[in-house]
């Protein structure tokens, strides 16, 4: 687990509780308990994976991680949308990248894990050679 992404997702989980203050002054309760719980989770997501029991528990933590950055992503969006509430750019960039990172750690370990299977699963085949 890059350490860069632990810091990130720690700084985030940080704003995020700023944000969700933000739109509880707006009486926006609903809207700050989603945004607090997914923008908080990818994080503790990420310090669980660290602590994995093998690399099934990993990946399953770091998706869990993904997802939240997907449902946080939404929140925001709406957020944003709304002429009502405050967006806030600077989340909307930082989520863009945790997701495209956990993403691209998703994929590497998803095909790790298929070439893992595939060697212990092939039969070792000789080759012999015949004059």
């Amino acid at each position: 687990m890059p350490a860069a992404l632990l810091d990130l997702s720690m700084d985030f989980a940080v704003k995020t509780v700023a944000y969700s203050i933000t739109l509880r002054k707006f009486n926006e309760p609903s809207l700050s308990d989603h945004i607090f719980r997914s923008g908080t989770s990818i994080g503790a997501k990420l310090a669980e994976a660290q602590h994995a029991q093998d690399k099934a528990d990993f990946l399953q933590n770091v998706k869990a991680a993904a997802e939240h950055s997907v449902d946080f992503k939404y929140w925001l969006t709406l957020c944003e949308r709304s002429p009502l509430l405050p967006g806030n750019d600077q989340m909307q960039r930082e989520i863009e990248v945790i997701g495209r990172v956990l993403r691209q750690m998703i994929q590497s370990s998803s095909t790790s894990r298929e070439r893992s299977k595939l060697n212990i699963q092939s039969p070792h085949i000789e080759h012999s050679t015949s004059s």
